[in-house]
């Protein structure tokens, strides 16, 4: 994710070159998104365990609505949470985004 994130941000979104064309400027952004990542790590493992019994009721919600396995119950969460909690995300930031830009979404 960090060498994605810091190639984009760097010199080939400017003169198409590869970002280790210009390796100061690369390695400073990449170890400013690692001191983030890792700033925030403990507050995303916190929010990891306030939300995992949430994560339980919903498993055994699925499990006595549909009748399944623990194990697909569990399969079926991950893959409801993530596939649509991520679209859902990434929509509303795309949104936020072109809101705060004035730039539409949908050009005409």
């Amino acid at each position: 994710k960090q060498f994605a994130l810091s190639e984009h941000t760097n010199e080939r979104q400017k003169t198409g070159l590869s970002p280790l064309a210009n390796k100061p400027a690369f390695l400073a952004i990449y170890a400013g998104f690692a001191v983030v990542l890792n700033v925030i790590r403990p507050a995303r493992f916190a929010l990891s365990v306030v939300l995992s019994p949430y994560f339980e009721r919903l498993r055994g919600a699925l499990r006595r609505r549909f009748g399944v396995s623990a194990r697909t119950a569990a399969a079926l969460v991950v893959l409801f949470v993530n596939l649509i909690g991520t679209c859902t995300l990434m929509a509303c930031g795309v949104g936020l985004a072109s809101a705060l830009a004035g730039v539409p979404v949908w050009a005409r």
